[in-house]
């Protein structure tokens, strides 16, 4: 009859773990890490990856309820994306606020990061209801925080009947100050999907 020690076990594991670990970043130097584990639970706000390494299927929807792990695109099909499309006979183009609350209601080391993107029609043409915006990725270097966008609703001025406006919450606490490259998927009436980005945007700070 097999028996276990699992006092003996208990004391392998991590070590058995570390040998793993290093096994893996032989072949792939940069490996994704979760950056933010609650008890019980794994709410993922964003995840280091590596260029070449798809992430795993099985990392899907792990308990985020609105930050996910997506596998359809990899950093560097995210990274050419043009930063001017057209949809519909219609050209579009991308604009970002990105901002951390720092406010005295705010925890000490500040808010969650918050993105607006506005979807910009050129030449001031009405922005059509038949195309919408499902998605974000912002990439900081090797870091990238997917999330879908919330289902607030924004009130339209003559000025913004050109933009799509939409907002993402909740994503790392990266310091203000930095750039990063914000890209957003654009589906039509067709469903098909189009990449639209915009480089070096600034994370700004609020006090």
């Amino acid at each position: 009859m097999l028996t276990v020690n699992f006092k003996i076990l208990a004391t392998l594991l991590p070590l058995i773990t570390v040998a793993l670990s290093k096994l893996i970043s032989v072949k792939y130097p940069t490996v994704y890490t979760v950056h933010k584990i609650a008890s019980g639970k794994i709410p993922i706000q964003f995840v280091s990856v590596s260029p070449r390494l798809p992430i795993p299927a099985s990392l899907i929807n792990l308990g985020c309820k609105n930050s996910e792990i997506s596998s359809n695109y990899q950093m560097d099909t995210l990274l050419s994306a043009p930063e001017q499309i057209e949809v519909q006979d219609l050209k579009l183009t991308l604009e970002t606020y990105l901002w951390r609350d720092f406010m005295p209601i705010s925890p000490r080391d500040g808010k969650l990061l918050i993105a607006v993107i506005k979807i910009q029609a050129q030449n001031d043409m009405e922005f059509p209801t038949s195309i919408r915006s499902d998605r974000l990725w912002i990439i900081n270097g090797q870091e990238i925080w997917e999330s879908e966008f919330t289902n607030e609703e924004r009130t339209v001025s003559n000025s913004s009947k050109s933009q799509l406006e939409k907002i993402a919450r909740g994503g790392p606490k990266w310091e203000p100050g930095i750039e990063v490259d914000v890209i957003v998927r654009i589906l039509d009436d067709n469903n098909n999907t189009y990449l639209l980005k915009a480089s070096n945007q600034l994370i700004n700070r609020t006090d």
